[in-house]
């Protein structure tokens, strides 16, 4: 499987707004956190902090509580997910230090001013050229600083039967039952050991439990959430880390069943899913997985797997499994 053309668009699109950060933001102090761009942590050698893993590097859920002169943050997308990592960010700075954001303007950057003018004592737009947007926040004040203010409680309603729920501002479908992930459990029959790969909040590893699976691991990127995960579903088995870098040493199952996630940012990046499809026949006989219908995902099933069937569609989805 080649790096697809979505792959490399989206690759293309984070490193053309990193380096506009490089090129506008002013020279920083030693004490400085870079949030979610590796690219720019790497080039200033500055503390680094993402909910996301990337390669051996697990995510974490929280910034360290500082005090930092200076953070940077790459906007991240969805505005409540700006909103807490602008108030996590703040809640680590001096009370004096300042906060640059940025990001392309078609991802609300342009708003971002306007969300927080009663959160920092100035803020305002200082750099825009190339589609990009960079803001200057200082004086961070009223900062919900703790991963605890924003855990939003609820009920999911799952198989006629509701249970306590736990989200975080910006993961999958609200940390609520999506339409794919409902028609990949309906009628799903499950067995054994199985891995959830990209398991999002646990709604799927909570199907495959009440579905007769003797043990679930659920493993996903997002540290915040494989947090809710074992706060929804303690008796799964959470694993935190970049695709199959948090499974080395598990497995093998009887079943993978997943919905994989198919964006980085607002681009789509099919790289994860392709990863899934190539790794699985030497982790388990059955792959099972649910796709917008226009993903081609049958010919990357069928380089990998024995026996490719459809199982399901919908007007948006498509279920396929593949078989050793």
């Amino acid at each position: 499987m080649k790096k697809n053309r979505m792959n490399k668009r989206a690759d293309l699109h984070e490193e053309h707004v990193s380096r506009f950060a490089r090129e506008e933001l002013p020279e920083l102090p030693e004490a400085t956190l870079v949030a979610e761009d590796e690219r720019l942590a790497s080039t200033l050698e500055a503390d680094f902090w993402s909910r996301w893993s990337s390669g051996e590097r697990p995510g974490q859920p929280w910034p360290s509580a500082g005090p930092f002169e200076v953070a940077t943050l790459r906007l991240p997308k969805g505005r409540r997910a700006i909103e807490m990592a602008v108030h996590a960010l703040g809640g680590s700075l001096a009370p004096e230090g300042e906060l640059y954001i940025y990001g392309a303007n078609d991802e609300g950057i342009k708003s971002v001013p306007k969300m927080f003018r009663d959160h920092f004592a100035e803020i305002d737009t200082v750099g825009y050229r190339q589609k990009c947007r960079l803001v200057r926040a200082k004086g961070p004040k009223n900062m919900k600083a703790s991963l605890a203010d924003w855990a939003q409680h609820d009920e999911l309603l799952l198989d006629g039967c509701k249970l306590p729920w736990v989200t975080y501002p910006g993961l999958f479908a609200k940390g609520g039952v999506d339409e794919a992930t409902a028609l990949l459990l309906d009628g799903l029959e499950v067995h054994g050991n199985v891995l959830d790969f990209g398991c999002g909040t646990g709604v799927l590893t909570a199907g495959l439990l009440a579905r007769g699976a003797s043990n679930v691991d659920a493993t996903d990127a997002d540290a915040l959430a494989v947090e809710a995960t074992r706060i929804n579903v303690p008796q799964a088995h959470t694993h935190l880390g970049d695709g199959w870098h948090a499974l080395q040493k598990e497995g093998p199952w009887d079943m993978i069943v997943s919905n994989p996630p198919i964006h980085k940012g607002v681009s789509e990046d099919f790289g994860i899913l392709q990863s899934l499809i190539r790794e699985a026949p030497s982790r388990s006989k059955s792959l099972t997985l649910v796709v917008q219908r226009q993903v081609p995902v049958q010919r990357w099933l069928e380089e990998s797997f024995r026996k490719v069937t459809r199982l399901k569609e919908s007007p948006r989805f498509h279920v396929w499994q593949g078989k050793s």
